[in-house]
This record gives C-alpha cells, structure tokens and sequence, in this order.
C-alpha cells in the first residue's frame, strides 16, 4: 500500500496528466485466471496462471465461484485499496488479460 501511496504522491508534484491508481493485476499473484481454478506457477521472476488445455464444452462450463478463496481474496485485497486510497486516487480491476486469454 505505501507503494501505491508514494506512486499517487508523485502525481502532486509532477505536472503531467497521468491518472495514477491502483488495480488488482498491480501485484504479483494472477488473481484472474486463479479465480477461474488455474493452477498457478510459481518461476524464479515471476507467477502465471498454468494451461488448463481444457476442452470447447469445458471451458464454457468454466464459472465464477463467489465462495472460491482466490475470489475471497481478491474482494479482500480490493477493499484494502479503496480503504487504503482513502479517495487519494481510483481503485479498479485493472487491464491485465481479457476474456479470450482467460478461455485460453
């Protein structure tokens, strides 16, 4: 969170016209494609959501679970932005991967 602050903070004293903000895809756990049930991967740099090479009539039954622990934790850590932010700047999903990455 002190992360999220200081990168706001910038945003005062610099004259630009960036909009900073916070978003779930900013840290380093792949909440998405977890929520989804992919294993995840954990590399030496990095932690990605692994292949499920799931089939066409499996992966449309592919479902957001609310009871899911990733899906917890992910609400949870969302709400420790906005409280975080404090109105200080916006809090969103954010722009990591979309619907056909998820399928894939």
């Amino acid at each position: 969170m002190e992360d999220h602050v200081r990168l706001a903070r910038e945003g005062e004293v610099i004259d630009d016209d960036m909009i900073r903000g916070a978003c779930l895809t900013q840290v380093t756990v792949p909440f998405l494609p977890a929520l989804l049930g992919n294993p995840l991967r954990v590399l030496p740099q990095n932690i990605l959501g692994d292949e499920r090479k799931l089939s066409w009539d499996e992966a449309f039954a592919v479902d957001l679970d609310a009871s899911n622990p990733w899906y917890l934790k992910s609400m949870a850590f969302i709400d420790a932005l906005v409280e975080g932010a404090a109105g200080l700047f916006p809090v969103s999903r954010g722009p990591e991967i979309g619907p056909t990455d998820l399928h894939a």
